[in-house]
């Protein structure tokens, strides 16, 4: 069976380009869309679509329930992710790259997912607030992939922010607990990676690549400076959140009244 890494984040954390950054610095993952359990995402079927000629018969009869039933992903994500690892492992790649955000798994399934074996996680997170105001432009221009929002500026509801901060946290905090009893799990920060727009390849090998074997390394990919296509980088470029909304005063007031912090790992370290 392949190697399967799960990151564990929000949408609008920056895992979109984490994501290409893996697929494009190693070698061995198959081009399959991380979110491949969100609903009517259809790259799971083209994925087999486009493989087809490519299974053996063997491997076709055997996992036949899930090539013949989309909707598995849906009724059994599990039994779904461990055919697909297989069917992955015989088409001769090494790893499996999943995203996993609060609307694509229950906390029952991800206690299940964190019962498998060859698994990894890790968190990816960002600043709370980044994360919110970049998740609400996108909404307010139902754009969610590859685009940059830098130039909108919003006015929050602060009550949203509040109900949204209490959710990241606690989702953050469950699914830390549900995993950390099996699995070693890791926390990355988007800035780890995105300070500046020339070393982000490089932060990302330092940190990522104890996740692959080393001959997997795609060393071509870092040793050009220049974007690829369809290759984007970080997210409301040099901007701190509060010149991103024009209510900044009222938001820091509510993040100092209410004792909020702002990185979620820090929840968990005065936890522990």
């Amino acid at each position: 069976m392949v190697k399967r890494i799960v990151i564990l984040t929000f949408a609008r954390s920056g895992a979109s380009r984490l994501k290409q950054l893996f697929f494009r610095s190693f070698l061995g993952f198959p081009k399959l869309d991380t979110e491949l359990f969100k609903t009517n995402n259809p790259s799971l079927k083209n994925f087999f679509i486009k493989n087809k000629h490519n299974l053996l018969p063997n491997t076709a009869h055997k996992y036949k329930k899930v090539l013949q039933n989309d909707d598995l992903r849906f009724e059994d994500p599990i039994e779904c992710l461990n055919q697909l690892s297989n069917i992955c492992y015989d088409l001769k790649y090494k790893y499996l790259l999943l995203k996993v955000t609060p609307n694509i798994f229950n906390f029952e399934t991800i206690k299940r997912l964190a019962n498998e074996t060859n698994i990894t996680f890790f968190f990816f997170t960002r600043n709370i607030l980044d994360t919110y105001i970049s998740y609400e432009k996108a909404l307010k221009i139902n754009k969610w992939n590859s685009v940059d929002t830098s130039n909108i500026i919003l006015k929050l509801d602060e009550s949203k922010f509040l109900k949204y901060h209490e959710n990241y946290i606690n989702w953050v905090k469950t699914t830390y607990s549900i995993i950390k009893s099996n699995n070693n799990i890791n926390f990355y920060d988007y800035n780890d990676i995105y300070n500046t727009d020339n070393s982000d390849k490089k932060a990302f090998l330092n940190l990522f690549k104890t996740y692959i074997n080393e001959n997997d390394i795609n060393y071509k990919y870092f040793e050009s400076s220049e974007l690829e296509i369809g290759e984007h980088r970080r997210q409301d470029k040099a901007k701190l959140w509060k010149d991103k909304i024009l209510n900044s005063t009222s938001i820091e007031s509510i993040v100092k009244n209410n004792n909020l912090e702002l990185n979620a790992y820090s929840y968990l370290k005065n936890d522990n």
